[in-house]
């Protein structure tokens, strides 16, 4: 696999922890709520506007950048919620290459080189160092809470924000939800002992309906490698069209027999 495509490999899963969506119709939502989670004595009460669907297409452009390379391109982006993620990723209307994620591992195809190659989640969170999960991937890709709020967390109010905090032996894990939106704004995860980390913040947010979503997205990592060396990537997403409905979506992925 050439240079150009291991990158958008990294991009594009950075892609799958990053994404905020903005859609012009059709999005059903639920109704801005206050969540509140019991259990025993333990309550957590606080506002969160959820995006309720079943499949969600968008495109746009992106920013992929680390220390060797700075790349841009466009992409296409289709989920079926809770099972499959697909991503497309070309430059000048030249696919490239094309990715599918499922419940537990991530395929590609390099079209340039013709190319084949599969990987587990787990590959990527050891590769980064970082817990990832498909169901992180895709909560976060729709702007909903990356983790499900536990009677672990600690609700805090800081200014304009209400901050869930999770602090967990081997991560800790901050989803800062904006008061006047009910979205999430930024999340931040560090994990322990290295301080490996993501953040991921949401600008540009305006209303849909009854919901808001950001148009502009940037994300990084920081991980160190076995060789103690510290390592950054990010993402800049700027979405063009986004469509949430009700209608099935394909999801093409077809290994030819010259591909290696």
């Amino acid at each position: 696999m050439n240079n150009y495509l291991k990158s958008l490999g990294l991009g594009c899963s950075l892609i799958l922890v990053i994404c905020a969506c903005h859609r012009k119709k059709g999005v059903k939502v639920l109704p801005i709520q206050t969540m509140v989670h019991k259990k025993d004595s333990c309550e957590l009460n606080f506002k969160f506007n959820h995006l309720k669907f079943n499949y969600f297409s968008g495109k746009g452009k992106l920013n992929y950048q680390d220390q060797n390379n700075s790349i841009n391109a466009n992409f296409h982006l289709r989920i079926r919620k809770d099972s499959l993620i697909w991503i497309s990723v070309g430059q000048l209307g030249i696919e490239g290459a094309r990715f599918i994620i499922t419940k537990d591992s991530i395929f590609g195809l390099n079209k340039l080189s013709k190319e084949f190659y599969a990987y587990s989640i787990d590959h990527f969170s050891k590769a980064f160092n970082i817990d990832l999960t498909y169901n992180t991937f895709e909560r976060v890709l729709v702007g909903n809470m990356p983790v499900e709020p536990n009677c672990s967390d600690t609700l805090l109010v800081q200014g304009n924000y209400e901050i869930l905090k999770r602090i967990n032996p081997n991560h800790t894990i901050e989803s800062y939800i904006n008061g006047q939106n009910q979205r999430l704004d930024k999340f931040t995860l560090v994990q322990q002992p290295l301080s490996n980390s993501l953040d991921v913040n949401y600008s540009d947010f305006q209303a849909i309906a009854s919901i808001f979503f950001g148009y502009k997205v940037n994300a990084s990592i920081k991980y160190f490698t076995n060789d103690n060396r510290v390592v950054y990537n990010s993402v800049y997403i700027e979405y063009q069209k986004i469509d949430i409905d009700e209608k099935e979506l394909k999801f093409p992925f077809n290994i030819p027999n010259k591909y290696k």
